[in-house]
This record gives structure tokens, C-alpha cells and sequence, in this order.
């Protein structure tokens, strides 16, 4: 029996014969699998946070000494913090992988793939908050030093294009957005993804981009000069940085066929929590620190998603933080000032401790409220209205 045509727009896949069997789990297992996925949204979410609110104080990596390695001897007692914050930034390649698994679960659960459908979904669950913050930020200059964003910048920005360039990387207005950039841009590279895959299987196609992705970054690196820090320029871009979000999706379809990998054993994964950690020790190893990390998270994804035992209370309230985390994360960054000044004006005069305690609460509250504003006005009504439009082109 031949198999049916591809939908409009689709991205043609092999025969049926080479696409694993997808056998749906029970619903109560497929929520506790997603539960732990905002569970781990959640924790990353708050980690960021917390890694640009302390490391603007203490620093954002260890200092290095002229031969490339880390300057330990000369942190003293910042050793242990300047450790914490130097893997603070590991939440954002979690991020990455745990969009992949995301991602690709969705596809596995369908028939085919509509190109169309995917990015119509895609730029309604991601541009409505992601353009009012970039118009925000624009025209509110808390970042730029008071200098407002030209138009090209603006320009930049809507399209994704500022990070297109190692000059624009980092966004004058905010940032905490080439993330979504790139994000945005793995999503255009799916369908190349799914190709090489329905060619080549999941396993190839997904380490043999993170493979491409380690060698570009070690050479790039190697040519303009290596990084003081994991996100940079040639480090995230997204053609390399696909080779992390991919392997979430490697994750997804491995858990899905209940496919075992010797990657997944505890011995495997501790041998590469122990190689990413002795990467952020060295400039050099820097270079690919950020792909390590992806792995460790897709580790991290793939024993915890798959965990049965009931969520508690602690994961609950992760999974809160988790379900508005892209809000948190849109927002955080170019607010944690103001709020601060907010927090310490309405703390003055209380003792040291009391007022520091005072001001973090202060901060906390108004991120929630921006946050949950956010959530409410913009990401869920950006979802509910693709969903009407999409009903209403299809009547046509």
C-alpha cells in the first residue's frame, strides 16, 4: 500500500517503514513527564535569574591567568560563589535542549509535518511577547545608557538578524534576547533537521550536527581568539547551537521508542559532568563548554522526564515558575536594576540585613507581577488567537 501524499508544506519523510513506532503513553504519564519539563523550565528559569542579579557583583567567570587557564589562587574566598556563577549561564543551553525535546515530542505525536502549521504556531507562541518587550526596551532605554535604539537596531531585533553577526551579538536593548534569536533560528532549521534525520535516522543526524557543532566552535575560536566566556559569537550561533537543541530531540525520540544508549548510563553521565565542569577552567575548553552543557541538560532531561513517582510539593512550585518561564526570562534582565533602586528607596532606613532582605522581596514581587502580566496579556492571548485564526483558514 503506498503510503499517503505529504500535507502542503510539509517536509517529505521516509517511508513509514524507517519512522519509529510511537506508542502513546498513558495521559497520566504524559502530564507527569511535561510536569518535570516545567519543572525544569522553572529551575533554570530562577537560575538565570540569579546568575545576572549576583554576577554583576562578583564577576562572570574566573579570572584567567596568560597561559589561558583559571586564576583560582587569586579569587580566594569567591572561589566557591565565582564556581556557582560560572555555571549559572548553563541554564540557558538546558533551555535549548529542553526546547528540542519539546519540539520534537510534538512531531512524534503526529502523522507528518506542516511546515506551515509549525511556524505559524511557533511565531505566536514566541513573537507577541518577544515584540512588545523589544519595542519596550526600545524606546525605554534602561540598558543602553540612555541612548535610543536607531531604527536598524530596531530593524535587528524584529527579524532576529542581530545576532547574526559577531558586532550585534549581544542586544544593545536587552541581552537576554539573542536566546530567543537563536531559538527562533533553530526553528527554521528544524525541517533540515527532520530531513537528514528521515535519511539518516535520529541518532546520526542529531550527533553528527553536535559533532559539526564542536569542531566550528573549537575552530572558529581558534582563529578570532578564545572566549573568556562560554556565550559568545561563535560559540551560540545558530548554526552550531542547533547541534545543542538537537540533542533534546534525540532525548524525545529515545524516551518515546524507549531506546537505551550507553550516553545514558550513570557512568556516561558522569564522565561529562566532570569534562564540562574541567571546561570552564580553561579559555580553549571554554569554547565548547556551552555544547557540554547541552549535553549534561539532555542528560538531566532524559533520567528525570522519565521519573514515575508523584510530583511534590517543591516541583509543583518549580513547575509554576516553569509555565511562565519564557515571560521571566523575556523581562529579567533590563529590570533587575530599576527594581533594585525601587527595592533599596523603599527599604531605606530599616537595619542592613532588613533592608537587603526587604529589597531582594521588593525585586521578587514586582518580576512576578511583570511576569504574570506578561503571561496573561500577551503569551496566552498570542496562543489563543493563532489557534482562531487557524480554525478560521481552514473553514475558508
Amino acid at each position: 500500500m503506498s503510503a499517503a501524499p505529504p500535507a502542503a508544506g510539509s517536509v517529505l519523510l521516509a517511508p513509514e517503514v524507517n519512522r519509529p513506532a510511537i506508542k502513546s503513553a498513558a495521559p497520566s504519564a504524559h502530564a507527569n513527564r511535561f510536569t518535570r519539563i516545567d519543572v525544569l523550565r522553572g529551575t533554570a528559569a530562577l537560575t538565570i535569574v540569579i546568575y545576572h542579579l549576583v554576577g554583576a557583583r562578583i564577576g562572570w567567570h574566573f579570572p584567567w591567568r596568560e597561559d589561558g587557564l583559571a586564576n583560582l589562587s587569586s579569587s580566594g574566598w569567591n572561589i566557591l560563589p565565582l564556581t556557582l556563577i560560572s555555571l549559572g549561564w548553563s541554564s540557558v543551553p538546558l533551555f535549548f535542549a529542553l526546547s528540542g525535546f519539546c519540539i520534537h515530542s510534538s512531531f512524534l505525536r503526529q502523522h507528518s509535518f506542516d511546515s506551515g502549521v509549525f511556524f505559524w504556531r511557533r511565531f505566536w507562541r514566541i513573537y507577541p511577547a518577544f515584540l512588545v518587550s523589544i519595542g519596550v526596551f526600545c524606546f525605554w532605554p534602561i540598558w543602553h545608557l540612555g541612548n535610543e535604539a536607531s531604527p536598524l537596531t530596531l530593524l535587528q531585533h524584529v527579524t532576529t538578524a542581530f545576532t547574526l553577526a559577531p558586532s550585534s551579538f549581544w542586544s544593545q536593548i536587552n541581552p537576554s534576547l539573542w536566546s530567543v534569536a537563536v531559538e527562533w533560528q533553530c526553528y527554521l532549521l528544524y525541517p533540515v533537521f527532520l530531513w537528514l534525520r528521515s535519511r539518516h535516522g535520529i541518532a546520526k543526524a542529531a550527533f553528527g550536527w553536535f559533532v559539526f557543532a564542536l569542531i566550528g566552535k573549537l575552530s572558529s575560536s581558534a582563529l578570532v581568539g578564545w572566549p573568556d566566556h562560554a556565550i559568545n559569537f561563535w560559540s551560540c550561533a545558530s548554526f552550531f547551537s542547533f547541534g545543542d537543541w538537537a540533542l533534546g530531540a534525540l532525548v524525545a525520540e529515545d524516551l518515546a521508542t524507549k531506546k537505551a544508549r550507553v550516553l545514558y548510563t550513570r557512568k556516561a553521565g558522569i564522565a561529562v559532568l566532570t569534562v564540562f565542569t574541567l571546561s570552564i577552567l580553561s579559555r580553549p575548553t571554554m569554547a565548547i563548554s556551552f555544547s557540554l552543557a547541552s549535553l549534561v541538560g539532555a542528560l538531566v532531561i532524559r533520567h528525570y522526564a522519565s521519573r514515575a513517582n508523584p510530583i511534590n510539593r517543591v516541583e509543583g512550585a518549580l513547575a509554576a515558575v516553569g509555565l511562565v518561564s519564557y515571560s521571566l526570562y523575556l523581562w529579567h534582565q533590563p529590570l533587575l536594576g530599576p527594581f533594585e533602586k525601587l527595592g533599596r528607596e523603599l527599604c531605606a532606613g530599616l537595619p542592613l540585613h532588613a533592608a537587603r532582605l526587604g529589597t531582594y522581596l521588593v525585586m521578587g514581587v514586582c518580576l512576578a507581577f511583570v511576569t504574570l502580566a506578561s503571561y496573561q496579556l500577551l503569551e496566552r492571548p498570542g496562543i489563543k488567537l493563532s489557534s482562531r485564526l487557524r480554525s478560521k483558514q481552514k473553514k475558508q
